[in-house]
């Protein structure tokens, strides 16, 4: 039997992909007002993370060091 076959005898099954498509723009549209309102140094510091490594073994130096 084919999956098409599993999801034509559930009912209502219509409403599951609006549901989701609700879910997915209410996550996106909650990601970028969460972007565009935060302060462009944090997200400046934010985008660096990954580049510098200094800091990274900075901190978990002072980690070790404080344990």
């Amino acid at each position: 039997m084919k999956f098409s076959n599993y999801l034509s005898s559930i009912e209502n099954v219509s409403i599951y992909p609006i549901i989701t498509m609700i879910i997915f723009l209410t996550v996106f549209v909650g990601v970028l007002f969460w972007i565009f309102t935060r302060d462009k140094e944090y997200i400046s510091e934010l985008e660096q993370i990954p580049l510098d490594n200094d800091t990274f073994k900075n901190n978990i130096e002072n980690e070790n060091e404080s344990n």
